[in-house]
């Protein structure tokens, strides 16, 4: 309501002015209700595809019928501008820009707005209420019939039994976590909310200036070590909660299998911190929450499934590391939130055998715990891979270890090696696929290069020998038979990449393929030959910002844009773009007062290549003689 009027009905909320709250206790709190239909289209109607579209739709929301000074503003995640939508910072920036160069326009914060023009209209909040949720707050606990809208044949029943098996949870955390802290912190809640400051800095120094100030008492190195542990099950019982679990429409979605596996982690920790298995009474009460998806009906299924298989300990980034050691190199490293340190190894290679033995501590960042193993490895080329982790006993018992290894492998005994692995380190057979997933992909695309040359070899020869038949048949106009066209698949694909591969790229020859490979009607591979390009055009644009005067590089790029358009490759011009502008800026102008043929021709093809980057610069004529 205006502050001298009468309250106005739901729903009348103008979102281009301030309000005033008025609170119980006499005081009152200025607020803003933020444009939620250009939100909206920020996030889901892809309104920052095009920074002018942007700037034009908030521009839009200025009205002639207001007699007060405007207030156009939006809210939306800082993640829509490049996570969720690519390159949508760059609209951003341009629409600001755009926004900023306009009449009677002024881009203005918050504060700066209510220093000028104080609230004229007051405004009550309803108890409750969400921006997401027309029930409230009910889809954070409730079938409420909230979701994306993606889905809509599934329900959300999950929800409540959810809910409910979480706050279970955290209330029995809540005794034992005050018992065992208030061993260690003078307040053990206060110890918990303090935390964030080692959350936000995991420095050894900024963690003995948190001990000093929480700590009841002079505590020891494995008692820290104990006392952060139990933190940790508080703040994973927090993020448990996270409100994107709750949003979407499906228990197995990966946002609620993320909360799940916060719940996890803390049961896994107070498993091992106050010796109690909280995870059989949790599965049973997730087997109430029901899932759309039959491969996942229940909470149990998702958590079995998707959240246990996820947990990772001590010995699992061991394990990671001396697999991934083996096709990089032994050395201490950290391995995402764990150090690990190598004491000691010995490499033994022949043929196509590798092993190593030694031993290495593993330590938490996060947690502090760590663990000295020793460990054994053995490759036997390809995807034959198994890997032996068990904690370190003894000096006398590693040297034994080593020792017989060492005899057997200088043996050429492989199958005693396998039973000495077995023998050592029993029941801990790691094989690749205990690596973490990126490293897993970037080893196993390793071990298929090797392969996969050699399947294009004999594609090629088997082709070349046939290529006359090959060849008459197409004249012929008869269908090639299958097999002649997966081999031309095979090869075409394989030698296209190859050509783009070359210093410098064979741009001619990728043409002459190109064609053959379409006079044969090859399946082309689209996306792989498209980053290959893009990195190409990428690289070589580059090139020619460190020497712009390289016509024949600059001819070459214009040689690979012309490919992409034969193509109709969908490709993210932006690095190029980028670069483009960054040559235009520094070298363009000193082109331009230059008369030669050179010259003349330089500034034509620039501009050309401006043309099909769709750059919209404005790109004066070139100088005539």
């Amino acid at each position: 309501k205006h502050q001298h009027g009468d309250w106005i009905a739901e729903g009348g909320i103008d979102p281009s002015t301030a309000y005033k709250v008025r609170l119980p206790g006499g005081k009152s709190m200025d607020v803003f209700f933020y444009d939620g239909p250009i939100s909206q289209a920020i996030a889901f109607e892809k309104l920052l595809h095009s920074g002018i579209t942007f700037a034009d739709r908030l521009l839009g929301a200025f009205a002639e019928h207001r007699d007060w000074p405007q207030l156009v503003h939006i809210a939306t995640d800082g993640e829509t501008y490049g996570h969720h939508h690519r390159h949508g910072e760059m609209a951003l920036a341009y629409a600001v820009e755009y926004i900023q160069d306009l009449p009677g326009v002024d881009i203005i914060n918050y504060g700066a707005y209510l220093a000028k023009y104080p609230p004229v209209f007051e405004a009550e909040i309803h108890d409750s209420s969400s921006w997401s949720c027309v029930h409230g707050v009910e889809r954070w606990k409730a079938d409420c019939g909230c979701d994306s809208g993606m889905n809509g044949d599934w329900h959300q029943k999950w929800r409540a039994p959810l809910r409910q098996s979480f706050d279970w949870l955290r209330d029995t955390f809540i005794p034992l976590y005050e018992s065992e802290a208030g061993r260690y912190f003078s307040d053990p809640w206060k110890a918990r909310d303090a935390y964030i400051d080692i959350i936000l800095d995991r420095s050894n120094e900024n963690l003995m200036e948190f001990i000093a100030n929480q700590a009841a008492r002079t505590l020891s190195e494995d008692e820290i070590v104990h006392a952060v542990q139990l933190l940790e099950i508080q703040r994973h019982a927090m993020l448990m909660y996270t409100s994107c679990g709750w949003f979407f429409d499906e228990i197995s979605g990966i946002e609620t299998v993320q909360c799940l596996q916060y719940a996890g982690r803390a049961i896994q920790l107070a498993r091992k911190v106050l010796d109690i298995d909280l995870e059989p009474e949790f599965l049973h009460r997730l087997e109430q929450a029901p899932g759309n998806v039959p491969a996942h009906s229940n909470g149990r299924q998702v958590y079995e499934q998707l959240v246990m298989p996820a947990m990772v300990d001590l010995e699992q980034v061991c394990a990671h590391y001396v697999i991934s050691s083996l096709f990089e190199s032994f050395e201490s490293r950290r391995v995402y939130n764990f150090e690990v340190e190598l004491k000691e190894h010995s490499l033994m290679e022949r043929a196509r055998y590798r092993f190593a033995v030694g031993r290495a501590r593993v330590r938490s960042r996060v947690t502090l715990e760590s663990h000295l193993f020793t460990f054994a490895v053995l490759h036997m080329g390809e995807h034959n891979l198994n890997a032996g982790i068990r904690v370190f006993q003894s000096d006398e018992d590693y040297a034994g270890i080593l020792n017989e290894a060492e005899d057997l492998y200088n043996a050429g005994d492989i199958p005693d090696l396998i039973r000495f692995m077995d023998r050592h380190f029993g029941g801990s057979g790691y094989t690749l696929r205990s690596l973490f997933h990126d490293q897993q992909r970037q080893i196993v695309q390793e071990m298929l290069a090797g392969t996969l040359a050699e399947v294009e070899a004999w594609a090629k020869q088997v082709r070349d020998k046939h290529l006359p038949l090959i060849s008459y048949l197409i004249d012929l106009g008869h269908p090639l038979p299958m097999i002649f066209r997966n081999l031309a698949d095979v090869f075409n694909n394989a030698e296209l990449r190859a050509l783009l591969a070359e210093e410098p790229p064979e741009m001619e020859r990728f043409a002459r393929v190109l064609a053959e490979s379409r006079l044969w009607d090859v399946n082309l591979d689209l996306p792989g030959l498209g980053r290959a390009l893009t990195d190409r055009l990428e690289s070589m644009i580059l090139r020619l910002k460190a020497d712009p005067e390289n016509h024949r590089l600059l001819n070459r790029i214009l040689e690979g844009m012309a490919i992409v358009i034969d193509l109709e490759l969908p490709l993210d011009f932006w690095k190029l773009q980028n670069e483009y502008y960054a040559i235009h800026e520094r070298y363009f102008p000193a082109m331009q007062k230059l008369t030669t043929e050179d010259a003349r021709s330089w500034l034509q093809d620039f501009r050309h290549l401006g043309e099909l980057l769709d750059m919209d610069i404005e790109v004066p004529d070139s100088p005539t003689a």
